[in-house]
C-alpha cells in the first residue's frame, strides 16, 4: 500500500512540475497555440495521481474479510482486521 501512495505522490509532483514548465515555457516564448505539454500535464495528474489514489482506496476498502494474523503463534484465521 505504501508503494501505491508513494507512486501517486510522485505522479502528482511530476504532474505539477510539468504544468509549471508548460505555463512558463509557453509564456516565455509567447506561444498561444496547442502544444503536447498541456496533454502531458493533464495525463500525469489524472492517469497517474488520481487513478492511483482510486486504486489505493479500492485496495484499502476491498481487502479480504478473513486474514491470517501474524501476531499469534497459532496462525489461525480471524475475521476483520488484524
Amino acid at each position: 500500500m505504501k508503494k501505491l501512495f508513494y507512486s501517486a505522490f510522485a505522479y502528482m509532483v511530476i504532474g505539477v512540475l510539468s504544468g509549471f514548465f508548460y505555463r512558463e515555457f509557453t509564456k516565455g516564448k509567447n506561444f498561444t497555440g496547442f502544444t503536447q505539454l498541456s496533454v502531458i500535464h493533464t495525463h500525469l495528474l489524472t492517469l497517474g495521481f488520481m487513478v492511483l489514489l482510486i486504486v489505493l482506496v479500492l485496495e484499502r476498502c476491498s481487502c479480504c474479510p478473513v486474514r491470517v494474523c501474524s501476531a499469534g503463534s497459532s496462525g489461525r484465521t480471524t475475521p476483520g482486521w488484524c
